[in-house]
């Protein structure tokens, strides 16, 4: 991903926004006292303290950029393989470096990456429990599940489906598990019951990564990208109020409140995302989405429509496939508005994981020709399949030119964004809290003479 980033970039070095929120909730998390913004997660800044406390917030931010990218490949890996198999599995962590939102995850200083990550493990959760089933796979995707909320307040559109599925794959039982044996349903009620108790545990732990009284809501997540679509259009922003009456309320805070916020709450994004979609557009924004989402679309149809095809007598993984999709392609829909980097990193999740079953299902063909062509030669499937994923690596190395090579004549790369290099330096900039606290902390450094781990120009 490091050697790979460049590629897709042009300008400076990292990219970054609302950079001070993020290094002032770090340095609040190494201090004990709550964040000035209360958008930003207390558990991922209290994961990022210890290394903010050793070094410095911006070397935390960096090494947990690249910490979580790493993840976000392997939970891409492990969804494949949940679904399909091996082949996919390395396929989609290949797939990763093709994907430019997904490739610059690592050199991207705030709490994203983290967000992709979880995103993409609860995902990957969610299709091994619903495809696999079984206990430990059940519980286990019902934890890594409710963590997503915990990282972004966002997280609860992938919380939705996703507990959807751990829950079908508790009640399904393991996979080839007949229905009949008393055992066997015996089994089912536990996992049920447990899996209850865990995404039950995820809310419980909302008010200490949420706490309703900062005013930190989902709809306000949200309500930003209108913001964002009207300012760079030069029109009148819209207050969140006026956007449908499904928002009105004090707001979702995950934790706060009960289960019967969820339909209100989705309502709410479908209003909010609607007026995003009715205001004007900048031919920027256009371009972005024509340059950066749009080509995926296609791809993603065609890797997943492959991977359903292949799995139609396995219904069960065919659904972990595609309903673990689901949060990724809803975002999808809504980057279309503002197609940035923040957006299009999570929007674009479930691309490398469609790009590896379409690989595997590919090469399906000629392995089982093979096969039976050749039974004397049992291992030349394999060798089939090998070929195939090197070939793979080649086409999105760039060394065989394609479509999916990262110097491909379709692809434009992201101007990259240093907001942070305005904080690093004697004077202290900005307004707000987390302007003040960052910049001080970063011109303390400089003074120091001690730059940190990370230097902040860290490539060329």
């Amino acid at each position: 991903m490091l050697w790979f980033g460049p590629l897709h970039l042009r300008g400076a070095p990292l990219t970054g926004t609302d950079f001070s929120q993020y290094c002032e909730a770090v340095i609040a998390a190494v201090e004990g006292r709550a964040a000035a913004n209360p958008h930003r997660s207390a558990l991922v800044a209290s994961a990022l303290a210890p290394l903010a406390a050793r070094a410095h917030a911006l070397d935390a931010l960096f090494l947990g950029a690249v910490a979580s990218t790493a993840l976000l490949a392997a939970g891409a890996g492990a969804w494949a393989l949940a679904v399909s198999g091996r082949v996919a599995a390395v396929a989609a962590m290949l797939a990763c470096l093709s994907v430019a939102p997904i490739a610059l995850l690592p050199r991207t200083v705030s709490f994203y990456p983290e967000m992709a990550a979880a995103f993409m493990v609860a995902s990957a959760a969610a299709a091994w429990a619903c495809a696999r089933g079984g206990l430990l796979a059940c519980v286990l995707g019902a934890a890594l599940v409710g963590l997503a909320p915990l990282v972004d307040l966002r997280g609860v559109i992938w919380f939705v489906p996703c507990a959807v599925l751990v829950g079908a794959g508790a009640v399904l039982g393991p996979e080839g598990e007949g229905w009949r044996s008393l055992g066997g349903w015996a089994r089912r009620l536990v996992a049920v019951a447990l899996v209850a108790l865990v995404l039950l545990g995820a809310w419980r732990l909302g008010p200490r990564v949420w706490p309703a009284n900062l005013g930190g809501t989902l709809e306000m997540q949200a309500y930003s990208q209108v913001q964002d679509v009207a300012r760079r259009a030069g029109a009148r922003v819209p207050f969140l109020r006026d956007v449908d009456a499904a928002c009105r309320g004090r707001g979702f805070a995950w934790g706060h409140g009960g289960a019967a916020e969820f339909p209100r709450v989705g309502a709410c994004l479908a209003a909010v995302n609607a007026v995003a979609s009715n205001l004007p557009r900048v031919e920027e924004s256009r371009l972005a989405w024509s340059r950066q989402g749009a080509p995926w679309v296609p791809v993603l149809a065609t890797g997943f429509a492959l991977g359903a095809l292949r799995h139609w007598r396995r219904p069960r993984r065919a659904l972990a496939l595609l309903g673990a999709a689901v949060p990724s392609v809803a975002m999808l829909a809504s980057a279309e508005n503002e197609p940035d980097l923040r957006r299009l990193g999570q929007a674009l999740l479930a691309v490398p994981v469609a790009l590896g079953v379409g690989v595997e299902a590919v090469l399906a063909a000629p392995s089982a020709i093979i096969s039976r062509r050749l039974p004397q030669f049992p291992r030349a499937p394999a060798f089939v399949e090998v070929a195939g994923v090197v070939l793979f690596a080649l086409l999105v190395g760039g060394v065989v030119p394609s479509p999916l090579s990262p110097v491909a004549r379709w692809r434009a790369p992201f101007t990259a964004q240093s907001e942070y290099l305005q904080y690093d330096g004697p004077r202290v900039m900005g307004r707000e809290a987390y302007d003040r606290v960052c910049a001080t902390a970063l011109a303390g450094r400089a003074e120091a003479g001690w730059a940190g781990a990370i230097p902040t120009r860290p490539w060329p």
